[in-house]
């Protein structure tokens, strides 16, 4: 990844790690998804820091960021996010989600919608899941307790993450895997129960959503299939949905150069009103 300043900021939920890369008139805000930290997103850095200011964080617990001493909201999360923006002196930015980035994204849309020029939510869990996804999501928590970052839990989550780990690019595999070996059994569990098990459903709140929005999702997502981000993408009004074909549930990371198509594109069209 290109070199960037990286600073804690004091946020609602603790501090959490920024990475500042590049410089422009525009500024991109990144939000990765659960057990992956900022460097899902080296494809978009090299990129777009030459066009852009990015704003790359990691998530409480994952990455540079420290672990939380408890569970934390999506809410609040949207609102550590309206914190670190305050702090950089930004007014109105661009928003990338991934997954855990998506959903707040969403909460971004509806109480902060002045803020943000446009949300880009790709792979994201809009609704909470029917009674077999959460005693999934509790079996994932109960396994992160036990195994912590092992390789054992880390290949786990990759299977559920990727089409074919074995197919895999070996240095993306090795970027993913170290995200989550960093992570201590206190982060894997405080994170996985506050995004999988105990956040609600983001379905109710997406006919509020007042910025423009393109969902994103990846044809091979075996978590949150097309299908259903293409239902929930109608809830927001004007939104756009786009599928990334060959990609499971990190299209960012897997298939950059489609994913920074898309992107791009989208940057460049003007603001709503």
């Amino acid at each position: 990844m290109i070199s960037g300043k990286t600073r804690q900021i004091e946020t609602r939920i603790g501090k959490l790690a920024v990475h500042e890369h590049g410089s422009g008139e525009g500024t991109i805000v990144f939000w990765p998804a659960l057990y992956t930290d900022h460097r899902i997103y080296a494809g978009q850095v090299a990129a777009f820091a030459e066009r852009y200011r990015l704003l790359v964080i990691d998530p409480p617990g994952h990455g540079d960021s420290p672990v939380p001493d408890d569970l934390v909201s999506m809410p609040d999360c949207a609102q550590a996010a309206i914190d670190i923006l305050d702090a950089y002196g930004e007014t109105s930015v661009h928003w990338v989600g991934t997954s855990w980035g998506g959903i707040i994204g969403g909460h971004l849309g509806t109480a902060h919608p002045e803020r943000f020029k446009s949300l880009l939510l790709a792979n994201t869990p809009f609704d909470h899941g029917d009674p077999k996804a959460l005693r999934g999501a509790k079996f994932v928590v109960g396994l992160a307790k036990l195994f912590g970052g092992s390789a054992f839990f880390g290949k786990g989550v990759g299977r559920s993450f990727f089409p074919d780990l074995k197919a895999l690019d070996k240095a993306k595999l090795a970027v993913f895997l170290s995200g989550i070996a960093r992570q201590s059994r206190k982060s894997l569990t405080t994170a996985g129960r506050s995004v999988l098990i105990a956040r609600d459903s983001l379905l109710p709140l997406l006919p509020s959503v007042k910025v423009r929005t393109m969902v994103v999702a990846g044809e091979m997502d075996k978590l949150y299939p097309p299908e259903e981000l293409r239902a929930a993408a109608a809830l927001i009004p004007g939104a756009e949905f786009h599928i990334t074909k060959g990609t499971g549930h990190l299209s960012a990371f897997e298939a950059p150069g489609a994913f920074n198509a898309l992107l791009g594109e989208w940057l460049d069209r003007p603001a709503l009103g």
